[in-house]
């Protein structure tokens, strides 16, 4: 957590008392919201997802979009965030749950990351419940064992058939002879970004195949992306020893049309959220 304040409950609270709820052996339900000028991008859609990982989980939400509207707003003016991530959480015990919204510690990838592209590893390994956003202790901390021993920048999933479903904290998309390839939605965590991207692909006449990509395609792939809250439309230029295209023109059209949809929703939603800017 960074910020001086967090809010648990609906009620503000100072840094020394937080408690990271992220803990093995609770569950918890999350979405992480990017805010860029203040601003946080495509919230409604998180709410969306929210409501569907607590229904997927067989758990009523009880508090309303309205009142989590209204905290995540009232944190971004109390630590005056113009631009960070922030995690919405709902930690279970003994069949009930409390609520934290706060600031996470982040380093968003510098625009020379976007220009090189980064390096991807493969991890064999399986979400319980892909479509529902639940932090899953074993897949995250190997994941990041992982990063950190091989330096890389993402982990991609394999399953047990080797089938690339998606990265630890990201989509991937593959570029195939000018057709883009994602797996299935019932194979992943459907990604606010990937859905974005998926919608602008088509729009502008790129044809998306959603489908298995099994590992032993990689050698035939022109490009590789990442999609997330956190690095936008990112390209690969490297997983384990394939190497791909990061100059794709299908890459940087939907990178730019990311970026500008970006300041599309932000012009809206000064509109619609005026009531909670400063």
């Amino acid at each position: 957590m960074t910020g001086q304040y967090y809010i648990h409950n609906g009620n503000p609270k100072t840094k020394s008392n937080f408690k990271n709820p992220f803990r093995p052996g609770k569950l918890n339900i999350y979405e992480v919201v990017r805010i860029d000028d203040g601003i946080p991008l495509f919230l409604e859609d998180h709410l969306e997802r929210l409501n569907k990982s607590f229904a997927l989980a067989g758990i009523p939400l009880h508090e309303k979009s309205d009142s989590i509207i209204t905290n995540l707003f009232r944190l971004i003016n109390l630590n005056k965030i113009s631009v960070g991530l922030i995690r919405i959480v709902f930690c279970f015990e003994n069949q009930t749950y409390s609520s934290m919204i706060f600031q996470s510690r982040v380093r968003f990838p510098a625009p020379d990351v976007y220009k090189e592209g980064v390096t991807c590893t493969i991890q064999q390994a399986e979400r319980d419940n892909p479509e529902a956003k639940v932090y899953n202790h074993t897949v995250r901390d190997i994941a990041n064992r992982i990063i950190a021993e091989k330096h890389v920048f993402e982990t991609l999933l394999a399953n047990h058939n080797g089938i690339i479903t998606e990265g630890s904290r990201s989509n991937v998309f593959f570029v195939e002879n000018n057709i883009l390839i994602t797996a299935p939605a019932n194979m992943v965590l459907q990604g606010i970004t990937r859905a974005k991207v998926v919608e602008l692909a088509r729009k502008s006449g790129i044809e998306v195949v959603c489908s298995p990509f099994d590992v032993k395609n990689l050698p035939n792939a022109n490009a590789v992306f990442l999609t997330g809250t956190t690095p936008k439309v990112m390209p690969v230029k490297q997983i384990d020893n394939y190497s791909f295209d990061v100059q794709n023109e299908l890459t940087r059209i939907l990178m730019e049309k990311y970026d500008n949809l970006i300041e599309e929703y932000k012009k809206s939603a000064r509109n619609k959220f005026q009531y909670y800017l400063p």
